[in-house]
């Protein structure tokens, strides 16, 4: 039956690889970020995370495996991150140390390294990633770590 549908194993790789670039852009932060940048790109992929996990496992293989569309999906994401990046530097939010080649790719790799290694690290916690419960708290550590390490402190209100 998927043989008549799609004529072909390629086609059939191609239709998959069309809705996961869908899934990943309906996920993508718009082009101006939010006043929390951060909070709202954290809620974003762990609603991805919790929405679309075998998509998420099929992006994780596209990446090791350098398949052309792994590769387009990570050049993506990276532009995405420069410009949310560059748009808080321009908002004077960033730390003056911070590194403009590397501050866009380490919540990168945290996060796909967080989808690749998911098997092992669900090991490692009291229940799966994927549940409700250990995304929010994946969320809150990644958030603070980002908020923490490359942005400025904020003043209290």
């Amino acid at each position: 039956m998927v043989q008549h549908h799609f004529r072909s194993k390629a086609a059939l790789i191609e239709a998959v690889n069309t809705e996961l670039i869908t899934i990943v852009r309906e996920a993508a932060p718009a082009p101006i970020p939010p006043e929390d940048t951060v909070a709202d790109v954290g809620a974003r992929i762990t609603a991805l995370m919790a929405q679309h996990p075998a998509a998420l496992d099929y992006l994780a293989h596209l990446l090791i495996s350098n398949d052309p569309t792994g590769q387009a999906i990570f050049d993506a994401l990276v532009d995405i991150g420069r410009a949310q990046w560059s748009h808080l530097s321009g908002r004077g939010l960033v730390r003056t140390d911070f590194d403009p080649t590397w501050g866009p790719l380490n919540p990168l790799v945290l996060v796909l390294g967080t989808l690749i290694l998911r098997s092992h690290i669900d090991r490692n916690l009291p229940a799966p990633l994927s549940s409700p419960g250990q995304l929010r708290v994946w969320e809150t550590a990644l958030n603070s770590l980002i908020n923490d390490g490359h942005l400025r402190q904020r003043p209290a209100p």
